[in-house]
């Protein structure tokens, strides 16, 4: 059984300070403070939620979100069953793969999107979505750039750009936040702003075909566009997440235009080609061409981005992005985009009979009906209210849209048509996909070219690479350097055993039911699906007063971190221990949270380094830390292995509330865990005030590939004027993700079963076994070691000496990785981290190399 976390109350009287109203003294973040009601999309389920409460028998029809609701074919779905169930086996488990995502898949997107464009492999990102994406790019460029967007144009652009600080404040007289160039897309100008009167700014944002107007630009309009950004010295970030329903020679990728490359990053998804909306899989193209003012090359930053903020897509969902690109998977998403093009010719069709002027529609799947004099909302819920049909008020995607509603082509056809009979409602227009044309760039095009972007400064401070994809590369010259030899890797921390086959069969049986009408499933709740988030609070913090409300899965702690980063925003001070975990500092350094990087410390500025060494037994003392808004705790600690005891946590949180400040708790490595020590912060009296918890799956089930995880935020916790802290996080989660895969989450649901739990703790207890094996080893050496007992992770202590050298010895000598304890902070030198993460057979071969080493 798992073990259940207790709560234990340190006396009566903090048992009822408990209960007092508290609040802590890190101010809410001014931008998220800014943004405007609720997020689009989530304000609609909320109006739909309350219809429905005030009509339980009406039939509900839905043309709004945009959602996908066709099966996904039984091609893409079958390969996305079988990979899940290949990661049951030694053969076909796989754990960590490049944050950029797979190469298979990287390679097929650039041969199937962009033949002879010159976009390569290298020049792909594959990610969980479109959305997330986007907010990638933002926290690429920081928050001292300027915007430009269409207008109307997906939410999204406009409140990341606003979370991000890029903004003023709301003007309400004219519905637009300040210095955010709106450019005006009407009827009136083709829905192409004219660009004589659009301001220079940095970044211009564009979408084609458009979301929501449906309409598509030109070969001309575009090659005006990547004129307009060569001429200021801007980039823009394309928006082609429609492009296999554009027809005729509208480009499907601003890459067909000549020049492009250096003025551009393109976003793609599969979400609607393959119904894929709620399975997460899309990409962003960067090309090597793309340069900052000053000549440093845009990718290398948001490769550095990727690695500190995301562990890469799903691998099932790669899998099942492999099979759309096959010969039978195009044929099929060419398929399913002709279908919902013949939806959207019923619902153009049917409005222009009713006299309405109506717009889009040909190369998008949405059409764009308007309604002079009326306000969008009026009308949306007029329709709502006498039909029961559920479609977007046009002032939702900014104050271009008032006058307009947005009715989508994405339903059944059955659906679409009784809507239509309803008076209103939406189809789509059926194309082939073409395969993009390649216009010849003129010798001028081609001469080294750099924006008038400034590089974002933040970025610049951070110190060399990240340190895991540092090692890799390592790893790859060492093996190049020695073909033959067997190389064996502790060092990442990747798992290597295979998930159990009752968590796997969950995940493939829940793949092959998307191929069915009964069995699929598109856009999920951005908190996750309410009964993985129920079966969380009852199998982790049960009795501990958490409750599903309080619980957002994620794809993973790695981006939950980053997403935390984004909440808090730049003007917070944090601490952390050292040694740790390494994205919280550098995702503190790219949020605009520290000083320079000071190297004769080896720490950043305005960080407050909590010591943890052998000497205070890992754990700091407190009465020598600074406050700061956020602390950031590990426990089991990675890298040292050593976990908190209830006393120490008890401290911390007092610590905490005397300070008014906010605990970040990663408990990643929680199922490690023996005896009376605490499993998760809210085990401690008063926590759910000061607390933050966020863990994973990955360590206990091996879906380090599958990538799924959680953050708990308690209702409890308040920012210094008493607004929830929850609320911004669901406002940063429902701007920025789409929610985790829905087959992970079918998987984490396995993982709470009993069957589940039972396989989970197996295979944790066969890792804390590889970790004995490694004490034991150092140990007889005679090397000072310590953790291995909460975690599977071992601290070596090489006194006097510099840990990569160390690592270099070990690994030139005995080819066998590790990670030095100096990429954990400057606490680190002279330590290296062995992960217990191995085959036994590897762990034991690697072990007899550490004795002939060191005897």
């Amino acid at each position: 059984m798992v073990g259940i976390s207790k709560s234990v109350p340190t006396s009566v009287e903090d048992a009822i300070k408990d209960k007092t109203a508290y609040k802590t003294q890190v101010s809410r973040n001014e931008n998220i403070a800014k943004l405007q009601a609720g997020y689009l999309f989530p304000e609609i389920r909320i109006r739909v939620g309350a219809h429905k409460l005030k009509y339980p028998d009406a039939k509900m029809i839905s043309l709004g979100l945009g959602d996908t609701t066709q099966p996904i074919p039984e091609v893409i779905s079958s390969a996305m069953a079988k990979r899940a169930l290949a990661l049951s086996t030694i053969e076909g488990y796989s754990g960590y793969g490049a944050e950029k995502g797979e190469a298979q898949l990287r390679a097929r997107l650039a041969s199937t999107f962009y033949s002879s464009l010159g976009i390569d492999e290298d020049d792909i990102f594959v990610s969980d979505g479109a959305k997330c994406g986007i907010s990638r790019i933002q926290a690429l460029f920081g928050p001292n750039v300027t915007m430009a967007v269409q207008s109307p144009a997906y939410p999204a652009y406009v409140d990341s750009s606003v979370i991000m600080g890029q903004t003023g404040e709301f003007q309400k007289d004219i519905k637009k936040y300040a210095t955010i160039e709106y450019m005006e897309c009407t009827p009136e100008n083709d829905f192409f702003p004219d660009l004589s009167k659009v301001s220079r700014t940095d970044v211009i944002f564009f979408c084609s075909p458009n979301n929501p107007t449906g309409y598509a630009a030109s070969r001309e309009q575009l090659i005006s566009l990547v004129r307009f950004a060569k001429n200021n010295g801007s980039i823009i970030v394309y928006d082609s997440a429609y492009a296999m329903y554009a027809s005729d020679d509208t480009p499907r990728s601003i890459f067909e235009i000549p020049g492009a490359k250096e003025v551009a990053i393109e976003i793609a998804s599969f979400s609607k080609y393959a119904g894929f909306t709620g399975v997460r899989l899309g990409w962003t193209v960067v090309p090597k061409e793309l340069k900052y003012s000053n000549g440093f090359s845009v990718a290398t930053d948001y490769n550095r981005i990727v690695c500190t903020s995301f562990n890469g897509a799903s691998n099932i969902a790669q899998a099942g992005g492999l099979a759309c690109l096959s010969p039978e998977g195009l044929e099929a998403m060419h398929e399913m985009a002709g279908f919902y093009k013949e939806n959207t010719q019923i619902i153009l069709n049917t409005f222009k009979s009713l006299g309405f002027k109506v717009y889009g529609g040909k190369d998008c799947p949405y059409v764009w009906v308007h309604f002079p004099g009326q306000s969008s909302w009026d009308v949306f819920n007029d329709i709502l209210e006498k039909t029961h049909l559920v479609t977007l008020p046009g002032n939702g995607f900014g104050p271009g849209g008032e006058g307009f509603i947005r009715v989508s082509g994405f339903g059944h056809r059955n659906n679409v048509l009784e809507a239509c009979q309803r008076s209103q409602v939406v189809s789509v227009p059926r194309k082939k996909v073409g395969v993009c044309k390649c216009v010849a760039t003129s010798q001028a095009e081609q001469t080294a070219y750099k924006t008038q972007v400034s590089r974002n400064g933040n970025i610049a401070k951070l110190q060399a690479g990240y340190l895991f994809p540092e090692i890799g590369r390592r790893k790859a010259a060492h093996m190049l350097k020695y073909p033959d030899a067997k190389v064996i890797s502790l060092g990442i921390g990747d798992t290597t055993e295979p998930i159990p086959e009752v968590i796997t069969s969950a995940m493939a049986k829940r793949a092959l039911a998307l191929s069915t009408v009964e069995g699929y499933s598109g856009y999920g709740a951005e908190q996750g699906e309410k009964e993985l988030r129920a079966r969380l609070a009852s199998t982790f913090y049960a009795n501990l007063g958490i409750e599903e409300d309080d619980i957002f899965v994620s794809d993973g702690a790695k981006s939950d971190i980053s997403r935390l980063q984004v909440l808090f925003g730049s003007n917070v001070t944090m601490a952390v221990q050292d040694p740790s975990y390494p994205a919280y500092v550098d995702s503190s350094v790219i949020m605009g949270q520290t000083g320079q990087y000071q190297k004769d410390v080896e720490k950043f500025a305005k960080i407050e380094y909590m010591k943890c060494t052998p000497e205070n037994d890992f754990f700091p003392d407190l009465s020598k830390v600074a406050r700061t808004d956020v602390i950031f705790f590990c426990s089991p600690n990675n890298p040292t292995g050593s976990a908190a005891s209830r006393e120490q946590l008890i401290q911390l949180v007092k610590f905490a509330k005397d300070n008014g400040s906010i605990i970040v708790y990663d408990s990643a490595y929680a199922m490690y865990v023996s005896g009376d020590t605490p499993k998760s912060i809210f085990e401690i009296p008063g926590a759910k005030e000061v607390a933050i918890e966020t863990a994973s799956f990955s360590k206990y089930a091996g879906f380090t590939g599958v990538r799924l995880g959680w953050t708990v935020v308690p209702k409890e916790l308040k920012f210094s004027d008493g607004f929830p802290v929850a609320k911004d996080f669901n406002r940063i989660v429902c701007t920025g993700f789409n929610g985790a895969s829905n087959i992970a989450q079918a998987g984490g649901l396995a993982c709470c079963s009993p069957e589940g739990q039972q396989a989970m703790h197996q295979v944790v207890g066969f890792y804390k076994e590889n970790t004995q094996i490694i004490v034991d080893t150092f140990t007889s050496l005679g090397f000072k070691v310590y953790g291995g007992v909460h975690a599977p992770y071992v601290w070596v202590h090489f006194p006097g000496q510099s840990s990569w050298d160390v690592f270099s010895e070990i690994l030139e000598k005995t080819h066998v990785v590790t990670t030095p304890g100096s990429g954990f902070g400057p606490a680190g030198e002279g330590f290296v981290r062995v992960s217990a993460f191995g085959h036994r057979d590897n762990v034991l071969e690697a072990c007899r190399r550490f004795k002939e080493l060191y005897k």
